[in-house]
């Protein structure tokens, strides 16, 4: 980005204190290290709407992470990604643009037009379709709840895993400001300001803007390939306005827009045994440094959306009515080397649209003391299409010049469902909930060859299918008020609609999976309410499971496929721990324990040619019995600790965290030879810690902070292509420093 245009997006930012007002801005902030110690020595109630209406954390029977922007930015996450790092059922990998989110071993490698993720994404009220926006940057955000477990009912669509919800802020009572400045290693740079614009007791408004700007954890060792990789470029923007036209009635809009023009996690490593991979057997170059690249890709990743969501509230004598509509439009393509290596053996090209609207209308209320109730009606549609070219002319399969597709394939997606959820308070001790969701899904995909370009597939006319799926997915708590908290049992079962691969020449469609949950919970507040174990231990009976696998083996073949599974079954233990040991220090952990395992799946693996005796380079599929093997990126376990101290002087308060979080090995794909046994991510754990200055009587502060401190060496995505094994490492240590303003 020129220097040009970074001075015209920092003066954007800046021009979001105009907004305030004058007098807020030029305020005296008020004293905190008289409050600093005055609230009662106890764990803070935590409200979230994970049952779409404000409730206590403790009070609901779901298992659910929940954090709160401050939070957040104290242990360093900044993105929806880096959310693993404390929430152990966790797993986040993403390959190049593409989120794959799984929790409790459960989400989806491949979500191509056609398909979605198992776990779903939510912006306050919006569903995010495509895994190209679930790589979300956590902008001025009152909290992120994540929600575990199949969310059938209220969440019903593509959520079997669960559901990742963030919360942005709403606009203030009264006039503020705040204003954020950070500088770090790698060049990094982020302006970040919001402030909140009060035209009246009725309207008010909350403007937020960030730009993150860093230069790349990898350099390229071909001059003719892009210079730098995973550098960053990122520009957001959020107009938030509530009108509280009475009592009774208010309106909120929300528009936003987002753009990436970088290459982040979008650098790769070769790491297939020397000689055994199609790229070097060609003559082409790599390097094992983790700071080095090796491609001629010479243009970046670039999405950006426009966003918007308008949100009508009622107030009835016996009930209130929400109306909820959101509309979404994203575009962008993404270029990745597959080879690894500084040849254009195979390197992928794609582009990609995207436009989505939703409708729900939601009805809620109470009947006396005893009943709570809420019912809503559900639609979405998406329009998408996406093209895949490949480059593969040096390994002289094709004339110079000549592109490969599979096609243009379009997938329209329409989904109603109805659904309800009501709890009646048996007496003080003792409430049952029911909850049920009825859904609809039909998609239709077309693909068209492209003319000019060679295809690899026997296909002559284009091709067009549609299917139709529907469910019915119920849920049923038992919970039991003890005298220092909440024990539950829960039945719930999700339900992921069917979908197309690409291409979808000749495909059939795949059928829906379908997951059974038995959970057994607790949320307690013990020690005079200064200890809070939250915990769960669940059953997942797990059927016809969409996976991501190898297909084909030709140079010119397919990557991956996604099909249906037989079988899966998962039994799992977590649990989250929060004790306060003083007043000024605290402590946190929590752990995930899975045992995973396929039933009745006869898969594919790939291995190196070389491996089995061949003498051709590049990998192949063999036959691989999945049956008895750990589900896929679910590692057997999982945990963090952080410790946070607020040490005061006379001046300032100065807030100390320190974080752990380690994940146990887990397959990226099936290893079906040793020779390919660079599929597992070993275990790996991360530290991170920021120290902050609080100066008392000032509206300032700083910000000291450091991730993956040991400089630790993981991978966000490890892939098994017909040319190789590439991975994708994660990032390398960072530190920096930030100063906040606040008005």
């Amino acid at each position: 980005m020129s220097a040009h245009k970074n001075q015209l997006y920092y003066a954007a930012l800046a021009s979001l204190l105009i907004s305030v007002n004058t007098a807020t801005v030029f305020g005296q902030a008020s004293n905190p290290k008289e409050k600093l110690f005055e609230s009662e020595f106890v764990i803070e109630e935590v409200i979230v709407t994970a049952q779409k209406r404000s409730e206590n954390l403790q009070s609901i029977p779901i298992a659910v992470s929940v954090f709160s922007g401050d939070q957040l930015e104290k242990v360093g996450i900044a993105t929806a990604q880096t959310l693993q790092q404390m929430t152990p059922s966790l797993v986040f990998n993403n390959t190049s643009a593409t989120a794959q989110p799984y929790l409790r071993g459960i989400g989806t490698r491949l979500s191509l037009m056609g398909l979605e993720s198992s776990v779903a994404t939510y912006s306050d009220d919006r569903y995010i379709s495509r895994p190209s926006a679930a790589l979300l940057e956590l902008m001025d955000v009152e909290r992120v709840e994540v929600l575990k477990g199949p969310q059938g009912t209220l969440y019903g669509r593509n959520a079997t895993g669960g559901a990742i919800r963030v919360i942005t802020r709403d606009p203030a009572d009264e006039p503020e400001a705040e204003v954020s400045l950070g500088i770090g290693n790698f060049q990094h740079r982020q302006l970040s300001a919001s402030g909140t614009w009060v035209v009246s007791d009725q309207l008010k408004s909350r403007l937020t803007g960030m730009v993150v700007q860093r230069d790349g954890y990898v350099d390229n060792i071909v001059p003719a390939g892009e210079e730098e990789f995973d550098d960053k470029d990122f520009q957001a923007y959020r107009l938030k306005t509530r009108w509280q036209v009475n009592e009774q009635r208010s309106v909120l809009l929300n528009l936003e827009y987002w753009r990436r023009d970088d290459h982040d996690h979008n650098e790769v490593q070769n790491l297939s045994p020397t000689g055994f991979d199609v790229g070097t057997a060609l003559g082409g170059i790599t390097t094992a440094d983790r700071q080095k690249t090796a491609t001629q890709i010479d243009d970046t990743v670039v999405f950006d959306e426009l966003a918007g969501q308008l949100r009508f509230d009622w107030g009835f004598d016996d009930f209130d009515l929400a109306a909820i509509t959101t509309y979404s439009i994203m575009e962008g393509g993404a270029a990745l080397d597959v080879d690894a290596t500084n040849l254009r053996s195979q390197d992928v090209h794609t582009t990609e649209k995207t436009e989505t609207w939703s409708q729900e209308i939601q009805w809620m209320g109470d009947i006396g003391d005893q009943w709570q109730w809420l019912a809503g009606i559900y639609y979405f549609k998406q329009e998408g299409r996406l093209i895949i070219f490949t480059d593969l002319t040096d390994q002289g399969l094709l004339p110079p010049g000549i592109l490969v597709s599979q096609g243009r394939q379009s997938v329209e997606t329409n989904s109603w469902a109805i659904f309800g959820q009501s709890t009646y308070q048996i007496n003080d001790r003792w409430a049952l909930t029911f909850g049920a969701r009825w859904s609809s899904e039909e998609k239709d995909a077309e693909t068209k060859t492209l003319p000019g370009v060679f295809s690899t597939v026997d296909q002559v006319d284009d091709f067009t299918d549609d299917d139709h799926w529907s469910e019915f997915t119920p849920k049923a708590s038992l919970e039991y008020q003890a005298g220092k908290g909440l024990l539950y049992v829960t039945y719930a079962r999700g339900f992921k609609s069917g979908g197309y691969n690409y291409p979808a020449f000749g495909n059939k469609a795949l059928e829906p999976e379908i997951l059974d949950m038995l959970e057994l919970g607790c949320k307690l507040d013990l020690w005079e309410q200064r200890l809070r174990l939250n915990g769960a231990l669940f059953y997942y009976d797990y059927t016809d499971l969409q996976v991501s696998r190898a297909a084909g083996g030709g140079g010119l073949s397919v990557a991956l496929t996604t099909e249906n599974a037989a079988n899966a079954k998962v039994k799992g233990l977590e649990a989250d721990l929060e004790i306060l040991l003083s007043p000024a220090l605290s402590l946190s952990t929590g752990f995930s324990w899975l045992d995973s395992e396929y039933q009745d799946y006869d898969a594919s693996a790939r291995a190196f040619r070389m491996s089995l005796g061949m003498s051709e380079p590049g990998m192949t599929d063999i036959a691989f019995d999945a049956d008895g093997e750990s589900l896929l990126r679910a590692p057997d376990f999982a945990g963090y600790l952080a410790i946070n101290y607020r040490w005061q002087t006379d001046a300032a308060e100065l807030p100390l965290v320190l974080i752990y979080s380690y994940k146990d090995e887990y397959n990226f794909d099936f290893v079906g030879h040793p020779a390919s046994s660079r599929l597992t991510q070993e275990s790996y754990g991360l530290v991170n810690a920021s120290l902050g200055y609080k100066p008392f009587n000032r509206n300032w502060q700083l910000r000291l902070w450091g991730n993956n401190l040991t400089d630790k060496l993981y991978f966000d995505d490890i892939v098994a292509s017909s040319q190789g094994i590439r991975g994708s490492a994660g990032a390398p240590r960072t530190y920096g420093v930030d100063l906040t303003l606040s008005f």
